[in-house]
């Protein structure tokens, strides 16, 4: 409990209530150092848990696109597949089409 109210008095209170609690006379309060000090400890907790947010965010991204790609991979198959059914079948037709004309001409 004393870390976690250490760590979040500098963002609550004024200097002189966090001079009290650590137990150091520390800067005078109103003064820039005591606005320094403080900032840096704010500073030096959130640095913590923004790296950590940043890499949560990062891996959740990674997987999303790995997951889009996969769909991206399935749809591009079936797309071909059926590019190939469609070329065959007028493949297809283009031969019995020259047939029918061969057929007709030689008659």
């Amino acid at each position: 409990m004393n870390t976690i109210a250490l760590r979040l008095v500098p963002m609550l209170a004024s200097a002189h209530l966090i001079a009290g609690m650590s137990g150091t006379a520390g800067p005078a309060p109103g003064t820039a150092s005591a606005a320094l000090d403080t900032a840096s400890t704010v500073l030096g907790t959130a640095g913590g848990v923004t790296a950590i947010i940043a890499l949560v965010l990062i891996i959740a991204f990674g997987a999303v696109v790995a997951s889009a790609m996969r769909g991206l991979t399935a749809l591009l198959s079936e797309l071909l597949q059926m590019a190939a059914r469609v070329t065959s079948l007028l493949f297809t037709a283009v031969i019995v089409i020259v047939l029918a004309a061969v057929v007709l001409v030689h008659r």
